[in-house]
């Protein structure tokens, strides 16, 4: 789609697909979202399995997304939402079918899952290590200068590096001592 065309709004339909552990009331574990007019399913489940079930069940629930993949391309995204509505409902379950419309399938997606899934971090699989920054040393800095002027042209007097994290010293540095490799300007907003 070429910048300044109106995004086009499409149907889909949208099912949570729930996890009920023994002892515990279900709990949203994915998105499913189906485009009806391609019959493609779009599904995002959480990956922190491990942090919720038993060892057995979550040996079997790692593999449920895979399979949910696999036998939507084989049986069709309709054809599999309808099986998973009659015959799911014990350790997994799928909720009501809602219709919604959206301006893109995978934006959507992620942000339905953002919305209800609430899995845990994990630690180096869905995340940076936080101290993996801190020990390299690496940090985000504000750049200031002074500056003298000569005639037409000008020169450095002090450069000075502030980082935005108080747990780092500031420095200054000499106009030969540094490289920069990135400016942040601004966060872009979402799609959706």
């Amino acid at each position: 789609m070429a910048r300044g065309d109106l995004l086009s709004i499409e149907r889909a339909e949208c099912l949570f697909l729930q996890v009920a552990l023994p002892g515990r009331a279900p709990e949203n574990a994915g998105v499913l979202l189906l485009d009806p007019a391609n019959d493609r399913l779009y599904l995002r489940l959480r990956r922190d399995w491990a942090s919720i079930a038993e060892e057995e069940d979550a040996e079997v629930l790692e593999l449920l997304e895979d399979d949910l993949r696999s036998k939507a391309g084989e049986i069709g995204g309709a054809a599999l939402l309808n099986y998973l509505e009659e015959n799911a409902s014990n350790l997994v379950r799928v909720t009501g079918r809602e219709a919604i419309q959206l301006a893109g399938f995978e934006a959507r997606l992620n942000r339905l899952y953002r919305e209800n899934v609430r899995p845990r971090v994990l630690e180096f699989q869905t995340h940076l290590p936080l101290y993996s920054l801190r020990a390299a040393e690496f940090t985000i800095k504000r750049y200031t200068s002074a500056k003298d002027a000569a005639g037409d042209s000008w020169e450095h007097t002090r450069i000075r590096l502030e980082p935005l994290n108080p747990e780092f010293e500031s420095w200054d540095l000499r106009p030969d001592e540094f490289t920069v490799v990135g400016e942040f300007v601004r966060v872009l907003p979402s799609e959706d």
